[in-house]
């Protein structure tokens, strides 16, 4: 076993942890070397303590803006440690805090977040203003940094999946509000096939379909994509593809022609590095183009936004961020 590209697997896809605490439950620690135990186990230990703090961050935005009438509703990873998903608290890396709350609260949840020692992160004063979220904060003394949602996903696809369409079936435990375990699954997935354009790459984040075998063995019945317009497809050839990794018929239902397509494709990537590296430039490219044009679309009619474009579109420094980056392997 080449438990060196394991292990960079597993840490790419920041799914070490959840590695660890799956075989230490099923009593397989014994097989692997030592040294790999002993480094896992820090590892999980760090992201425990980092976990746990979260935890305490969170319940102390929710605490505050509660205070004054604004709910936080927790989402990802966050929402899913939250609502303990998981049957150890450290299985999970977690970035940001992501929380989403109603349109006319974005601008109030955010200052009070400021008034407390928050502070903008600077390196995203890049971010063009058409973003899901205020711009990021992080506090001095605070493990992580803040995401204040106002979207979940980007785009139209934000017209079938938002606060109007969530607010009414949330999960609420000890004053703390976090999507129902459907909505939970959906946005799972659309983190990865849309926000992070997924369903144009054919590639999987391990960390996301973690997130779907978990939500799956909570709540086995089919979860209804058919209800979406726009991103039934999407969700669909995403748990196409986790039944694939995980050899697990993931919610026991038979997928369409397009999805059996889509997960081919999936497979012709994983067989040949050459011919994924050439689809990868190529789709990136597209995807780029894409976002670009539809930029300047609404920046004709968005003073911000075409204020921004003007000053940043072309800089040196914006196009090293966003367009200069290395070719991903083909899980990332």
């Amino acid at each position: 076993m080449d438990w060196e590209a394991l292990v960079k697997l597993s840490t790419t896809h920041y799914v070490l942890p959840a590695w660890y605490y799956n075989l230490k439950t099923a009593n397989f620690l014994n097989f692997l070397p030592e040294d790999l135990v002993a480094y896992m186990e820090h590892i999980a230990e760090l992201n425990t303590d980092r976990n746990t703090e979260i935890i305490k961050q969170a319940q102390e935005i929710n605490t505050l803006l509660q205070q004054e009438g604004i709910v936080p509703i927790f989402l990802k990873g966050t929402g899913n440690l939250l609502s303990k998903l998981y049957k150890h608290p450290g299985e999970r890396m977690i970035g940001d805090i992501d929380f989403l709350v109603a349109p006319e609260n974005l601008g109030k949840a955010q200052e009070l977040l400021l008034n407390v020692g928050y502070t903008p992160i600077a390196a995203d004063a890049l971010d063009a203003p058409i973003t899901k979220h205020l711009p990021r904060i992080a506090h001095a003394h605070k493990i992580a940094a803040v995401e204040v949602h106002k979207d979940m996903t980007i785009g139209k696809y934000a017209e079938e999946f938002n606060y109007a369409t969530i607010k009414d079936n949330l999960s609420v435990s000890d004053q703390i509000h976090t999507l129902s375990d459907v909505h939970k699954l959906d946005l799972s997935i659309i983190a990865k096939q849309i926000n992070d354009d997924g369903q144009f790459f054919k590639n999987l984040s391990l960390r996301n379909a973690y997130d779907v075998l978990c939500l799956s063995f909570q709540s086995p019945e089919h979860p209804g994509f058919h209800k979406y317009r726009l991103l039934s497809s999407p969700l669909n050839n995403f748990v196409c593809l986790c039944g694939y990794v995980f050899d697990l018929p993931i919610f026991n239902f038979e997928f369409d022609a397009s999805a059996k397509a889509y997960l081919e494709n999936f497979k012709k990537l994983l067989s040949s590095d050459r011919y994924r590296k050439r689809q990868f430039k190529k789709t990136k490219r597209r995807v780029f183009l894409n976002s670009r044009a539809r930029m300047i679309a609404k920046a004709i009619t968005d003073k911000t936004l075409r204020k921004w474009l003007i000053k940043h579109l072309f800089s040196r420094e914006w196009i090293n961020r966003r367009i200069l980056k290395k070719t991903p392997t083909q899980t990332s």
